[in-house]
């Protein structure tokens, strides 16, 4: 787990490893992003997932008065406002340094 923007913002991360580390299905992580967001102050929650083919998938849920679907729609996804998603065609720790930027704008420009 990590976080940025004093806690507003917190993500995690669930590699191809990890879920083989102990033998889980890529399903298994469904209700984890909404878990973050139960975490105190939070605004943004993210996870990214490793895909099998190395791509990473993104899962946003945001509280009001920020909005996941468009968050997402900048990358090619889309959703609902409080939860969306977007797949990034880069590895997962390319992919946060590109992703966590544009959630710390959000908060800056909708906050």
């Amino acid at each position: 787990l990590a976080s940025a923007a004093e806690g507003r913002i917190v993500w995690a991360a669930i590699r191809q490893s990890d879920l083989a580390a102990v033998d889980a299905t890529p399903d298994r992580d469904d209700g984890l992003p909404s878990f973050l967001m139960d975490t105190e102050g939070v605004a943004l929650a993210a996870l990214f997932r490793e895909a099998p083919d190395g791509a990473t998938r993104v899962s946003l849920r945001a509280a009001a008065p920020y909005d996941a679907a468009a968050i997402c729609a900048q990358f090619g996804g889309g959703g609902h406002i409080r939860a969306s998603g977007c797949t990034l065609r880069m590895d997962i720790e390319q992919a946060q340094r590109v992703f966590i930027p544009t959630l710390e704008a959000a908060l800056r420009e909708q906050g």
